[in-house]
């Protein structure tokens, strides 16, 4: 299995359980690893047998600026259901 691996991809968001949190945001910091068989895509070297990672970056940071929560810990739960490749990513807030 390959790896597509993106880190620290900055995001401006509004997620914590103060209210302050909420109401001025901070920085995230979101990294992630997809996992792919690039097998097929290395061999043709055509980009529409790959994983876009602009489009993945894209997604991700709709994702965390599109949505509040509380705990992060939430966010990285609720958005397992909304993955359709095998992926893992934390995020975390720059203090």
């Amino acid at each position: 299995m390959d790896e597509i691996i993106i880190e620290n991809l900055q995001i401006y968001a509004y997620h914590g359980v103060y209210q302050e949190e909420k109401e001025k945001g901070q920085n995230f910091y979101v990294n992630a690893v997809l996992y792919m068989d690039a097998a097929g895509p290395g061999k043709e070297d055509k980009r529409e047998l790959t994983t876009s990672y602009g489009e993945v970056c894209h997604f991700i940071h709709n994702f965390v600026s599109s949505h509040v929560f509380n705990l992060i810990e939430t966010a990285l739960r609720w958005r397992s259901g909304s993955r359709r490749r095998r992926s893992a990513w934390n995020l975390s807030p720059c203090r």
